[in-house]
């Protein structure tokens, strides 16, 4: 076998490795938000309805069409990371940073949606955002890519920590 002809078979081999994991890595990230969406049960949330103010109002089943898409990029971002050239210890830190996240964004569902701890939940946001920053600081040092690719997941869960504060400000307010 000629030279030419083995770097094009291990190229070819390499591409579809490459494939497999991105494949893996949305499906991965995906199972998480659907894991997500059938322990919050979503479908009862009319304490959700009642409580934001209308200039916050975001449907329920918005949530769930504006997070397919945002573990859509995780999962892409994690493959930029997966696949990178980087030394082990890197890469290894980065996809623990995002198996962490992605368990306390699932954790945050949950306690938000299904059982309604508006304190605890906001307590887990909290320490959300903070991992989605450590994670996407260190993927400024991996891949710019995946760095930029995870900026709109941080908008939200920003924007899901102002609305958690929101309805806690209106839970206290009915308790008060």
């Amino acid at each position: 076998m000629k030279t030419e002809q083995f770097k094009y078979m291990l190229s070819n081999l390499e591409n579809i490795q490459s494939i497999v994991k991105l494949v893996i890595s949305v499906l991965f990230c995906q199972m998480v938000g659907i894991a997500s969406i059938l322990f919050s049960q979503t479908e009862n949330n009319y304490w959700y309805e009642s409580y934001i103010l209308n200039t916050w109002k975001i449907s329920i089943y918005s949530f769930g069409a504006i997070w397919v898409l945002l573990y859509f990029l995780v999962g892409n971002s994690l493959w930029y990371v997966w696949t990178s050239k980087i030394n082990y210890k890197l890469k290894n830190q980065a996809i623990q940073l995002f198996l962490i996240q992605l368990f306390l964004n699932f954790l945050w569902f949950v306690l938000f949606f299904n059982l309604h701890f508006v304190v605890f939940a906001f307590f887990i946001i909290s320490i959300l955002f903070v991992f989605i920053l450590m994670l996407i600081i260190q993927l400024f040092k991996i891949s710019k890519t995946a760095f930029y690719i995870l900026i709109p997941y941080m908008g939200w869960v920003i924007y899901e920590l102002i609305l958690n504060i929101k309805i806690l400000l209106v839970f206290n307010s009915y308790q008060a």
